[in-house]
């Protein structure tokens, strides 16, 4: 991608010298001036790197972008410059940002100009990212993947720290600390949302005033989270295994055949329904919808809300599958891009929803691919007026039939057929329908 230089003023240089003055709302007085000219001095003289990165908790403005230096603050991004650089951090490897010093104006409020070097921007973020209104994708009637096991064990352990993590802190089971809190990292190392980012930020706060060294020392694990969290770097590693795993779930290709469902199997007009949800993103995300890992950086820039966060993911997870089938690439659309439905023969019969669904129980559905990919090849099932079904429209029919996708038998099958599992186990569920079969005949 094109590199670009950026410059920004960095302001608030006299706060940085002065914390107090900010905080107290102390009116000025030449001692601060004094103590901010010398630190314009020092930053001129040595010219040192400056570090900017996102500061969401901070009291007197959420969009605050800091600027530190060695260790210490030196001011923020001025105001007229936050947008551009959040939509820079958006787009890093890494949750902060480098920059060299280029202009100091050494004076009571003075600055200095920062330059750095990095990927042409292709749309900037929406100023005041945290307000945001989300009202639209708060709403009931969006499509929201359903909780799995992690998630509810980080809910629980989020209450359990907000007891243990009182006034009496110190009085507190060590031992349920750590495991709470190690079951609460785990569960939130995927959790983008507004509420987790605050937690973690709360939960830092809390253990950093426990007198116990030992106590205090559990915090260290939070803050390389935190750091580590909303980098690109994370995020393209999360994409290739927590949404994989998310993606191919059970609870997911549920989701998908009761939209495939509702939709009629009409992919074209469904991917259309979606597309229509997803360019409302604010920040005209849809246009990077293709760059997952900078669609869940950005998102993770803007506080958004759980829920609203849930339903965008399930909502790009079902553009995913969507495309998968179509064969198509996983990029914003334009008008002239999108397809036609084929026209499908007519039912003899209005066709209902099928009563009938696959157990959940772990195995049921590689077990039914087994036992009905063998029934094909045996020639046990034709089309209409007997005429030739392809197995892939086989699966598709009988998944609706089961109310479970099986449009990827094929993936299902190789991945069954070309790891460590034994002959045996692939015998299996056919063993077991023998068994049945005898046990039924010996009823009789």
């Amino acid at each position: 991608m094109k590199k670009k230089f950026y410059r920004f003023r960095i302001s608030g240089v006299h706060y940085a010298a002065n914390p107090e003055a900010e905080s107290q709302k102390l009116p000025d007085t030449e001692e601060m001036h004094v103590r901010t000219r010398e630190l314009l001095r020092k930053i001129d003289r040595e010219r040192p790197l400056v570090s900017l990165f996102s500061e969401p908790t901070n009291l007197f403005n959420p969009d605050c972008v800091m600027a530190f230096s060695r260790g210490k603050r030196i001011g923020r991004v001025a105001d007229e410059c936050v947008g551009e650089v959040k939509s820079l951090l958006a787009q890093s490897d890494d949750p902060i940002l480098f920059a060299h010093v280029e202009e100091v104006a050494i004076k009571e409020h003075g600055y200095l100009i920062v330059s750095l070097e990095a990927e042409e921007l292709t749309s900037i973020l929406p100023l005041h990212s945290s307000a945001i209104e989300w009202d639209m994708w708060l709403k009931d009637d969006m499509m929201r993947l359903s909780p799995h096991q992690q998630v509810l064990a980080e809910k629980e352990a989020y209450y359990m720290l907000k007891k243990l993590l009182t006034k009496s802190i110190d009085k507190t089971d060590i031992t349920d600390l750590k495991i709470y809190l190690g079951l609460w990292m785990q569960g939130s190392c995927h959790d983008l949302s507004r509420e987790t980012r605050e937690a973690r930020t709360q939960f830092i706060a809390q253990l950093e005033k426990a007198k116990s060294k030992e106590v205090r020392l559990l915090n260290e694990p939070l803050k390389q989270q935190r750091t580590s969290i909303c980098g690109r770097m994370a995020l393209i590693e999360r994409a290739s295994q927590w949404w994989t795993d998310r993606l191919e779930s059970e609870e997911m290709h549920r989701l998908w055949m009761q939209w495939w469902l509702a939709n009629e199997g009409h992919l074209w007009g469904g991917l259309r329904e979606i597309d229509e949800k997803l360019r409302q993103l604010p920040g005209q995300l849809y246009n990077d919808i293709g760059k997952r890992d900078v669609v869940l950086s950005r998102l993770y820039y803007m506080m958004t809300p759980r829920k609203a966060l849930d339903a965008i993911l399930t909502l790009m997870m079902l553009r995913e599958l969507t495309c998968r089938q179509l064969d198509i690439e996983m990029k914003p659309m334009i008008e002239s891009e999108y397809g036609s439905d084929k026209v499908v023969e007519e039912y003899d019969e209005i066709y209902t929803e099928s009563p009938i669904y696959l157990s959940t129980a772990k195995g049921q559905k590689i077990d039914l691919i087994r036992v009905l990919n063998v029934m094909y090849e045996q020639g046990r099932f034709t089309g209409k007026d007997g005429s030739k079904l392809t197995k892939k429209e086989f699966f598709i029919e009988a998944g609706r039939t089961f109310h479970v996708d099986l449009s990827n038998y094929d993936k299902d099958l190789s991945r069954s057929m070309s790891d460590s599992t034994k002959l045996e186990k692939h015998l299996k569920p056919f063993e077991d329908m023998k068994l049945k079969m005898i046990e039924i005949w010996n009823s009789k």
